[in-house]
């Protein structure tokens, strides 16, 4: 290799650019990570910029042929050696290079290099097509997404959550790929778009908007990344705060084929058909559909349907006893019913002097309007006939026609 590269380093400067670059697709028929590396090395550091801009930018054109561990050692000191440059020559070719090693780091779950490498593209992305620009935006976002960082996350606040790089990075790239989501032909990219949006709704705990992302994904995607897409849908719908939208999910999940062979599917027809989730077993049912993230949420998500379950069962009931039958603390089922109530999730009144919660339903309200209406029409109609038999009516009758007579006049 010594030899070939000084016989190429002692040609005259307009045959370089061409015989560097046959030297390079030469060596590409039977690759040799030593002897590339020992090239590539040479070539920016011994030539010229132009020259070695040739050279990098055959490499960034055929890149995808060589084996996957010789892009990436390769793809590296390219990156590195040309960074020291300084020199913006080198952007359109390391862009590519980027994108080929950033593919290489999604095969073997390197999430955090891809994203890295990523996120210097994003910086002469401008100067890219708009379908190159989605696609980086989209590439970037999943991979931001599925970095240890986030998918090894437990609790935390939205605070906490807006403070964490990848977080932030993924959602700034979504952003930017959402408006051209209309314009994505290529299916496979369109589906991992899809699925960063369920990612970031059920990380933002926005987990009816998750939900209602994933369980579309789940008929047609089995598993995203090693993540089942049907779990994530349930436990998403399961923590999900009670309302219409949910109703209709957990009645789409309970008639699903898939989810009545899980353990979880028991408390998904429980919760279907209004009863009560108070035992351990349930809880630890339900526990199988979540990830470490979930579990902090789960209590409440319990808590929840248990006094919407225990509105439909009773007309009323005391703070302790409704505490006692969801196996609660008074104070938190009391504090749980308010927020429901103030939501209009149910219907219903809690006296606290008294301690009693008293629920009423939809029709209750109803007839309870239609009660107070009949009693002020009984009122209305028992005045006009007071007025009647003091003759006040009459005599109003009277004077009225009289004043109608004098008028015609």
């Amino acid at each position: 290799m010594d030899s070939i590269l000084e016989n190429l380093h002692d040609l005259d400067m307009s045959a370089k650019p061409l015989e560097y670059t046959q030297q390079f697709h030469n060596m590409t028929e039977k690759p040799k990570l030593d002897d590339l590396r020992e090239f590539f090395n040479f070539v920016i550091t011994q030539e010229t910029p132009q020259v070695a801009w040739h050279v990098i930018d055959a490499l960034a054109g055929t890149m995808r042929i060589l084996p996957d561990e010789i892009q990436k050692q390769i793809g590296i000191l390219v990156i590195d050696e040309t960074n020291k440059k300084q020199s913006n020559l080198f952007d359109a070719p390391l862009y590519k290079i980027r994108e080929c090693l950033a593919e290489q780091y999604e095969k073997s779950e390197e999430y955090e290099l891809g994203a890295d490498l990523l996120k210097e593209n994003l910086k002469t992305s401008h100067e890219q097509e708009e379908m190159d620009q989605v696609r980086l935006f989209v590439k970037l976002t999943k991979m931001s997404l599925f970095t240890k960082e986030l998918q090894t996350l437990k609790s935390i606040s939205q605070d906490e959550l807006l403070k964490l790089e990848m977080f932030t990075v993924a959602q700034e790239a979504f952003k930017r790929a959402s408006p051209l989501r209309g314009k994505i032909s290529d299916k496979e990219l369109l589906t991992e778009l899809k699925i960063c949006d369920a990612l970031i709704s059920e990380y933002s705990q926005t987990f009816q908007n998750a939900a209602e992302k994933y369980y579309p994904l789940s008929i047609t995607i089995p598993s995203i990344c090693g993540r089942d897409t049907l779990l994530s849908a349930i436990s998403c719908t399961l923590l999900a705060p009670p309302s219409e939208q949910r109703a209709r999910l957990i009645s789409s999940l309970n008639n699903d084929e898939r989810v009545k062979k899980l353990p979880v599917y028991h408390v998904i027809n429980k919760i279907f058909l209004n009863r009560l989730v108070t035992s351990d077993e349930d809880k630890h049912l339900m526990e199988t559909a979540m990830s470490p993230f979930h579990m902090p949420f789960l209590e409440r998500a319990i808590l929840q349907h248990n006094i919407v379950s225990s509105s439909l069962l009773y007309d009323n009931i005391t703070i302790d006893q409704l505490g006692a039958l969801l196996k609660v603390d008074a104070v938190k089922a009391e504090k749980e019913t308010a927020k429901l109530i103030c939501d209009g999730v149910i219907k219903g009144t809690i006296s606290q002097i008294g301690g009693m919660i008293h629920f009423k339903d939809e029709s209750a309200a109803l007839s309870e309007w239609d009660r107070d209406i009949a009693q002020l029409c009984h009122g209305i109609n028992g005045i006009y006939e007071t007025l009647k038999r003091e003759g006040m009516i009459t005599s109003a009758g009277k004077a009225r026609s009289g004043k109608e007579e004098k008028a015609k006049k």
